[in-house]
């Protein structure tokens, strides 16, 4: 495999990749993208998976998203076709501020997001004028990574914000109006829910008590680096539901 990793470095970016040479019977590939030089040791930032055994090269992400897999896959697609209405952008970390950058950069073609224990570094000065995006997300208030209360981080240059005070500024950027509704779904978790917002762009936050720098439901990662993984709700099971019912254009 060739990479390239250059400009890569605290800008957000996901470097040009190709291959060659897979095997005979290769039905489909998947993208694992460890991060070697993380501080705390290697870090599973992406997974990609089931893209075409024919492809043998990703470009480098593109600010803007013109088409999907066909294009990867060597086939035309049409420049005036109509974009898809499901697409939804969702990462932990890294990942999660990045979910959060493409709800801003590319709010006309992204449906909604979702971000978990997300590194929030985005200026929202960067967000402009976007339209109005549904946002779920989950945060531990004992991560110690990306802190709940906001500040700066042990992994990270920048200083990140306290996650309510995010979320209600998402709530601004979708014109949502009056008071959230604020309640607890299980014996660690609280669920802060703006309702009534433009295009039907809800936001959701899920806060754990004591959860750390964890996917709610994932798999556990050792609690030394970052903090118990709660069992209590699923941010997959709770995304997806999320997802469902947030088609780009809902009203």
């Amino acid at each position: 495999m060739n990479r390239s990793r250059r400009g890569s470095r605290f800008a957000d970016n996901s470097s040009a990749l190709s291959w060659d040479a897979p095997p005979a019977a290769t039905q489909s590939f998947v993208l694992i993208v460890d991060d070697a030089d993380a501080p705390v040791g290697t870090w599973v930032h992406w997974v990609l998976f089931d893209l075409p055994a024919n492809l043998r090269a990703l470009p480098k992400i593109s600010r803007r998203i013109m088409r999907l897999s066909p294009s990867w896959a060597n086939t035309d697609v049409p420049e005036e076709e109509d974009f898809p209405t499901r697409i939804y952008a969702d990462g932990m970390s890294n990942g999660g501020g990045m979910a959060f950058a493409l709800s801003c950069k590319l709010s006309d073609r992204i449906a909604a997001v979702g971000a978990v224990a997300a590194a929030l570094s985005l200026n929202w000065e960067w967000c402009g004028n976007s339209r109005p995006v549904p946002t779920m997300a989950f945060h531990g208030t004992a991560d110690p990574m990306a802190l709940y209360q906001g500040g700066p981080s042990p992994v990270s240059p920048d200083q990140f914000p306290n996650i309510r005070d995010w979320t209600d500024r998402v709530a601004r950027r979708n014109r949502c109006k009056g008071d959230p509704s604020d309640a607890r779904i299980t014996a660690n978790v609280r669920r802060l829910e703006y309702t009534n917002c433009a295009e039907n762009a809800d936001v959701m936050l899920y806060t754990v008590e004591g959860g750390g720098h964890t996917w709610p439901g994932g798999r556990h990662l050792p609690e030394s680096m970052v903090v118990p993984t709660t069992r209590e709700i699923s941010a997959t099971r709770v995304t997806w539901e999320f997802f469902l019912q947030h088609p780009h254009g809902s009203k």
